[in-house]
């Protein structure tokens, strides 16, 4: 039985095929980027909200301080990759994931700085396949492993994490960074 007769037999709806679906990684333009760092933005400063006694306005300050200094340049910052990603068939936008390789003590890793996928285009695997294609490229014997922070509160993330092979390496008040060894 195929996974589409599995997935109608089990009532999901719509269910699509990841292996039918070839992801393509678009190097984010000038205006996509706008948008995006104005949503991230947003979304980040709501997350760090979350259990904070500081005003709105600071922590919205704050939020646009750590994103402009982690990508001063833009979709120019050297090392960083800002990715929206499309169906290869369709051309429909299906998220964008935010990547950088990363040294480490004795290793680099690659760094999902963001990975986000539409609204009517989650819970259907689109996440899991953007982080295994991301895995798949990697060639450089060095890059050992690929590592995330996600916001605590975000407990399907965490779940989709751990379910791919993530483990935590450390855990603050606010974040959890995830680690898997690239195999």
């Amino acid at each position: 039985m195929n996974e589409i007769e599995l997935a109608r037999q089990i009532h999901l709806p719509e269910a699509i095929s990841l292996k039918e679906i070839s992801l393509i990684f678009n190097k984010m333009n000038a205006e996509e980027f706008k948008s995006y760092a104005h949503d991230s933005i947003k979304n980040y400063a709501n997350s760090l909200l979350q259990g904070s006694a500081k005003k709105p306005a600071d922590i919205l300050r704050e939020a646009t301080d750590d994103f402009t200094s982690l990508l001063p340049y833009g979709i120019n910052t050297t090392g960083h990759n800002l990715n929206v990603i499309v169906d290869a068939k369709s051309q429909e936008r299906l998220g964008i994931v935010w990547y950088a390789i990363e040294p480490r003590e004795s290793c680099h890793v690659l760094f999902i700085y963001d990975i986000d996928v539409v609204t009517n285009q989650r819970r259907k695997g689109i996440a899991t396949r953007i982080i295994n294609d991301l895995m798949a490229k990697i060639t450089h014997p060095s890059i050992l492993h690929v590592e995330l922070s996600v916001f605590i509160h975000n407990k399907v993330a965490i779940n989709l994490y751990k379910k791919l092979g993530f483990s935590p390496i450390e855990i603050s008040a606010l974040t959890m960074t995830m680690r898997k060894p690239i195999l």
